[in-house]
């Protein structure tokens, strides 16, 4: 089995993406980097949600995985957006693609594009980014950066307070949530489905805990395994916290126009405007409401972030 080189050619200094915990901020700061020139954008796509922790686990070899990966984003997501085919009209929801490109010039595409070899053509004579908002995926960040070459990765970091009381209102790792909804591929522990990305050491402490409790270790753990990727590869990482980024958006849109190498489009200003215009929520403390041994180490991790005061966050 082999990797065909047009693949790798193709996302060689081009795929970017956007990590942080569920519910820190993720999908907004997709908006914006997937609303730049130049630039075609995947919100979420199951194979990250399969494919890596399989590989990770060691049930999928590594190379064969590989391969598979990059097949199942170029073909099934990049090239189908490129094309303009599968491709979200419903306004309602974050993937809409009119929240990262014009509408008329998607709607081109149907007629720029006869078939598959119009679009790898094109692709040869103009550097596209291709960008994936996907969350919790920090485990794979070691994998991922082995996979591509000059592989860019975003990391925003969010209050543990407001993912916590965000992911509530989500009703996020009830027992319902993990078993019958979520799509993180996990291992079964009595009756519970556990995500796969908690040590296998928590499984009868995350089998117990309250909801808060367990989205206070996934906080942790993953903005943990975050930092210190970041920690270890400087040059490809930007890194910074949502609560920042809300406060001085245009400044950050620089800085990610720098990192990415391309820049804002008028729907990117809708988002900035959007931002600008949104009140502020500021959630009641939730610390109260966690479970030892999880507590103490909640509170340390989020006094190291300088998280210990009430601050104002995007109300998502």
């Amino acid at each position: 089995m082999f990797l065909p080189p047009d693949y790798n050619k193709f996302f060689d200094n081009k795929i970017v993406f956007i990590i942080g915990v569920a519910r820190s901020g993720t999908t907004i700061i997709g908006k914006i980097i997937g609303s730049f020139s130049d630039t075609h954008y995947s919100y979420e796509p199951s194979s990250c949600k399969f494919i890596l922790p399989l590989i990770q686990k060691k049930h999928l070899d590594y190379e064969q995985g590989s391969i598979l990966f990059k097949a199942v984003l170029f073909e099934d997501f990049f090239l189908q957006t490129l094309h303009g085919r599968n491709v979200n009209f419903n306004k309602r929801d974050d993937s809409y693609i009119g929240n990262y490109s014009d509408i008329e010039e998607v709607k081109s595409r149907w007629e720029k594009y006869k078939r598959r070899i119009d679009v790898v053509n094109d692709l040869e004579k103009n550097n596209y980014n291709f960008v994936i908002k996907i969350p919790d995926i920090q485990p794979n960040l070691d994998l991922i950066n082995e996979m591509f070459d000059n592989v860019k990765f975003i990391h925003i970091i969010r209050d543990g307070n407001d993912v916590i009381s965000s992911s509530i209102r989500r009703d996020f790792y009830s027992e319902d949530f993990l078993n019958n909804r979520s799509s993180n591929w996990g291992d079964k522990y009595n009756d519970l489905k556990i995500p796969w990305f908690i040590d296998k050491k928590e499984f009868e402490n995350f089998y117990k805990w309250n909801r808060h409790t367990r989205i206070a270790y996934i906080w942790r753990t993953l903005t943990e395994k975050g930092l210190e990727f970041t920690k270890k590869n400087p040059k490809s990482v930007i890194e910074f916290k949502l609560e920042d980024f809300i406060q001085k958006p245009e400044s950050y849109v620089e800085k990610l126009e720098k990192f990415v190498g391309e820049i804002r489009t008028k729907i990117t200003q809708r988002h900035i405007a959007s931002i600008k215009s949104h009140k502020n929520f500021k959630y009641a403390d939730v610390t109260k409401l966690l479970e030892s041994p999880e507590k103490e180490k909640y509170i340390e991790f989020r006094e190291k972030l300088v998280y210990n005061t009430p601050i104002l966050t995007s109300k998502n």
